[in-house]
């Protein structure tokens, strides 16, 4: 890859963070999706991460943006990352908490639910 190539995906990709950053402050609920989103037929629903962003949205050097969120030690790309209201992340983590409770082995970690219903 040319460095003009890389230098413009650079550029395209500090914009769509900036962009992101004006619109969702760190701490922001999403549902994260850290290596397939629900479409893609690989997708397995235990992945799926209901948690809150914990860093600000930068270019990674290919140009791809990310973010970090609670729960997960890397960045995920933002095109894997869905903004949720603050009440669909109550209603995410009361069912953990009921699960945690309850002690069911056949529950998933407590920070993995898929969701339901449609976007928000």
């Amino acid at each position: 890859m040319s460095y003009a190539r890389r230098e413009a995906l650079k550029a395209k990709g500090q914009k769509l963070a900036d962009a992101w950053n004006a619109k969702h402050p760190v701490g922001t609920p999403v549902m994260a999706y850290p290596w397939v989103r629900p479409e893609d037929p690989a997708f397995d629903p235990k992945t799926v991460l209901v948690t809150r962003t914990r860093s600000v949205a930068w270019p990674l050097g290919c140009g791809e943006p990310v973010v970090l969120v609670e729960g997960y030690s890397g960045g995920i790309v933002l095109e894997h990352i869905d903004v949720i209201s603050l009440d669909e992340y109550r209603r995410y983590g009361l069912l953990a908490e009921q699960h945690h409770q309850l002690d069911d082995p056949a529950v998933p970690d407590s920070h993995f639910y898929t969701r339901t219903g449609g976007q928000s």
